[in-house]
């Protein structure tokens, strides 16, 4: 009886090859054919030829765990307005990260603003050094917005006016 038993499971376990090499070459073929409809499909465009990829002036940086990435502005005006934007491009693991804005001035005091109450030099600075494990794929924009300045009154406009 216990021979009879052998030869059924080397029939099943033959019977069980024969599907698995079945099962492989009909799943080879299928991702073949599945590669060639995406090569060929008119539907599926690339990433830039969608425009995924324009960047309208944003920059992009990895912050490594651990590490800052600093951008340096020089404001050249008093009342400038300092703009920025920034996201980070992962998922929803650890998307948070430290932001500052500092001015340093001549003595290398750091001040932070958004209206600039002086001229001189400006550090945005995006801070992962809390972090031990993550980085942060950052997305960022940044730019000196320079105050209005109102048009002096000409010359012969204030002679125009006085005379009458």
């Amino acid at each position: 009886m216990q021979v009879a038993f052998l030869h059924m499971q080397k029939d099943q376990i033959s019977v069980l090859e024969e599907a698995v090499q079945v099962y492989v070459s009909e799943l080879e073929r299928f991702l073949n054919f599945i590669g060639e409809v995406f090569a060929n499909s008119p539907f599926f465009v690339t990433a830039e030829e969608a425009g995924a990829f324009k960047n309208n002036g944003y920059s992009e940086t990895t912050v490594a765990a651990g590490k800052t990435h600093e951008v340096s502005l020089n404001v050249e005006m008093v009342n400038s307005y300092i703009a920025w934007d920034f996201s980070i491009l992962q998922g929803k693991i650890s998307t948070d990260i430290g932001f500052c804005v500092e001015h340093i001035d001549t003595c290398g005091n750091k001040t932070g603003n958004f209206c600039t109450v002086m001229a001189g030099h400006y550090r945005l600075l995006w801070d992962n050094s809390y972090s031990t494990f993550f980085k942060k794929a950052l997305r960022y924009k940044v730019d000196c917005i320079p105050p209005v300045v109102e048009p002096e009154p000409s010359s012969t406009a204030t002679a125009t006016a006085e005379a009458e």
